[in-house]
Parts: C-alpha cells; structure tokens; sequence
C-alpha cells in the first residue's frame, strides 16, 4: 500500500510592489476626498483641455485633473504653497482637522506632474506667469461668491485665455434661501429645533443687521451685475439656475424683498458657461457695486410682477437611454412639469455646457408605479452622453 504524499506547501506570494511616487501621491489626494465632488464628474467641461482653475486652494485639485484627462493644468490661489490644505474627510470624520499639510509639497507636485503649474498669488497679479501655458478653458467653481473684486478677476480671465476659450462659472448665489452658507444648507435640511438655525431661514440674511450681510469671506454680488460683466468679455453660451426653495417664498416674503428678482430669490446656484470674445463690449461697469453693495442699491427696483412660473419648470434631466429622457430631483423634478406640459410632436432642444441637441418629443411613456419620462424621435449620438448623460436641460 502506497502513502500519498502530501503536497508540497504553497509558498506565499509575492509582497506586492511597493508604490511609486507619483502613486502614493494619488492615494493621498483620492483619501483626502480630491477626487469626489461634482465638477470631478464633469469631464465634459475639462478632458483633453489646457485648463485654469482660480482659487482652488493648495493644489491637490490638480491630481484628479490631470488623471482624470485635462491636458495641462495651471492653478491659482493664494493657500498654495502653505499647510492650509483642505481635508475633506473632515465632512464625515471631525476627527480630521479641516485644514492642515498636505503629505506632499506643491513642489513636489509639480515635479511629479510637469504639466502642472501652481502660483501662490491672485489671478489680477499672477496673469503674465499664467498667459504662458496658453490655457483654454478657465474654471471658477464655488468661488466667484468669495471675490472681492470679481470685475479684476474676469477681466484678467479674459486677458490670459486663448482666443475663443472657455469660461465656466459655479456661482453660490448669496440672495438665495440659503445663501447664508450656514446651517441648513437646504429646507429639506432644516432643523426647526434649533433656534440657530431658525436665525438664518427664509431669506433673514438679507436683513441689513444679519451678521452674514457683512461677511467678508463671502460677496454679495447682485446675479444681474454678475451677468453684465461675464457678457462685457465673454459671450454667454449657457445660463442654467437650479431653484431652491419656491414653496417657502410666500406672498409676505415676496413683497418684503421686492427689490430682488425671482432669479436672485430662487436661484441657489447658477452654471454658466461663456466662450471669450475677441474684443470685450463698450459696457461701463463703474457704477456697479460687485462686493458688498450697500443696503439702498438698486432698491428703487420692483419685481413684485415678474411671474414665477418660469422658475417652475427650471429642470435637469438626464439620458437613461440614447432616445429617452427622465427628470432629476432639482426643484422637486422640475423637468417632470415639463414632461406634463409636451404631447407628441412637440419641438424641444436639450442644452448642456457647449452641446445642444434638438429633438421631437415621439411618446410620453407612465410606467407602472414609475416617474414620466420622454422618448424623443431620433436617438442621440452615444459618444455624445457617455460620461455625459446628466445634468442637460429642456427649453421648449
């Protein structure tokens, strides 16, 4: 009788490679939370260009930028090259400081990604060093609410970028329900409980003596003011608002803050995007408050009769298939008021960033127990929503 043998022992494997440089500079900016947030999601706005980002911060920005496709990357901000760095998983975790250093140097950064330059400085001052690396798209996300002085800051845009570049804008609008940058964020949010919160809801911060008034880390720029000067260098290609809180703005509230339009009142944030003119346009911008305006400007103004159903059906929709089209929940799914409003035949046109897709509406389809969608006539391209199927919006 023959003994089986045992089988040899499994060796163990290998001890994975150590990682390089360059990748455990990824796993620092990817833990530190720099690759989640919703302008990382747009790489319609950003792949395959030469881009410009004012007032990112440190410049931990950059990585996800970089890895994510944009060609080259320069970032302006006067926290770069210190330890104020933004750590965001301070969000979940307030065990982690908000702000400290960085495992890595700016320098460091720069020399692992030679297609990355940082400037320690403001735009208006840093615009020779920039206009070298001949960039083409400019981004400002969540940060024209911060200037104080955004005439300087476009202006010097438009200096720096190529000859019909880009602009993009994410501007938190300060008029807005919750445009106090406090708690709530949101009405969905608001804790009625709390007395600190209850100081701040239903437009209160736009009393004269709310402490927020004269916040100087934040502006209180006037959306039509915002406006004239983008349209002063850029030629504005998209205006979309995503309004919040209609159902709070009650006949009082309305007529107590006449002076302000529904767009400024609703608006909780504006995307825009603007492609550079070659010669900016003969505007006087001289009598334009842009910081903090004060308490009488543009009082005289009333908008109690502007009509609020156009910010009823400010939507965002989204491609679930190349020839159907759903609501998102922006302004309590807006777009499924839209879908009420077409029948088959109806001509519409979906607008996002530089794209615009015209379409014929062919059904409007109710599933069992399901939201209103639409089925257009003619399927989009799929490389047109791949990584872009969101976020579009319907004008009819």
């Amino acid at each position: 009788m023959t003994t089986a043998t045992a089988p040899a022992p499994v060796e163990a494997a290998a001890s994975a490679a150590p990682l390089t440089e360059r990748e455990q500079l990824i796993a620092a900016a990817r833990e530190w939370g720099y690759f989640t947030g919703s302008i990382k999601t747009r790489r319609d706005l950003w792949r395959g260009r030469r881009m410009l980002d004012v007032g990112m911060g440190a410049g931990p920005h950059s990585i996800s930028f970089i890895e994510g496709g944009a060609v080259s990357y320069v970032g302006v901000d006067p926290f770069v090259g210190t330890t104020h760095v933004r750590d965001f998983r301070n969000q979940k975790d307030p065990t982690h400081p908000g702000y400290h250093a960085f495992p890595f140097t700016t320098d460091d950064i720069m020399r692992i990604y030679p297609n990355v330059h940082l400037y320690s400085n403001f735009l208006e001052d840093a615009a020779d060093q920039v206009r070298q690396h001949k960039v083409d798209i400019a981004i400002l996300a969540a940060v024209t609410e911060h200037l104080q002085h955004p005439a300087e800051v476009i202006r010097s845009i438009w200096e720096v970028l190529d000859r019909r570049g880009l602009l993009w804008i994410s501007h938190c609008n300060y008029y807005s329900w919750s445009g106090h940058h406090r708690l709530p964020r949101s009405v969905e949010r608001w804790d009625t409980a709390k007395d600190e919160q209850n100081k701040h809801v239903d437009w209160q911060h736009l009393e004269p003596t709310h402490p927020d008034y004269v916040n100087k880390n934040f502006n209180r720029v006037r959306v039509e003011d915002l406006r004239v000067l983008i349209a002063k260098y850029f030629e504005i290609v998209e205006w979309k608002v995503v309004v919040h809180a209609l159902p709070r703005l009650t006949p009082e509230i309305r007529n107590r803050w006449k002076q302000y339009s529904l767009e400024e009142l609703l608006g909780q944030n504006f995307y825009i995007t603007a492609r550079r003119r070659d010669l900016p346009l003969d505007i006087d911008l001289s009598d334009r408050q842009f910081h903090h305006p004060s308490a009488d400007y543009l009082a005289y103004r009333d908008y109690s009769e502007e009509p609020i159903e156009p910010y009823e059906l400010c939507n965002s929709v989204y491609f679930s298939r190349v020839d159907e089209i759903c609501s998102h929940t922006d302004n309590n799914s807006a777009g499924l008021r839209v879908f009420a409003r077409l029948k088959p035949g109806d001509k519409i046109v979906l607008r996002k960033f530089t794209y615009e897709v015209e379409a014929s509406v062919a059904e409007i389809v109710q599933p069992v127990g399901g939201q209103l969608r639409i089925k257009i006539s003619k399927p989009v391209a799929p490389e047109l929503i791949e990584g872009n199927h969101d976020q579009w919006t319907i004008e009819f």
